[in-house]
């Protein structure tokens, strides 16, 4: 049984970048294995809405532990 927990990523829909964290700011990767996950939902919307705007999709995803 794989042990781990559901994390949620944005994808700005405008370039395809993923956020992630960037020396205490949010910055963007191309790549999702990069990408920093969110605890919660509401976290990442949240986010997305200050950081991109409103062209955004919050991806849930299962993280390995």
């Amino acid at each position: 049984m794989a042990v781990g927990r559901v994390g949620y990523v944005v994808q700005e829909l405008d370039g395809c970048q993923f956020l992630l964290a960037q020396d205490g700011d949010v910055g963007f990767t191309p790549f999702l294995h990069e990408a920093d996950p969110f605890k919660t939902e509401d976290e990442a919307v949240d986010t997305a809405h200050l950081v991109v705007g409103g062209n955004f999709r919050v991806t849930a995803v299962w993280l390995l532990h």
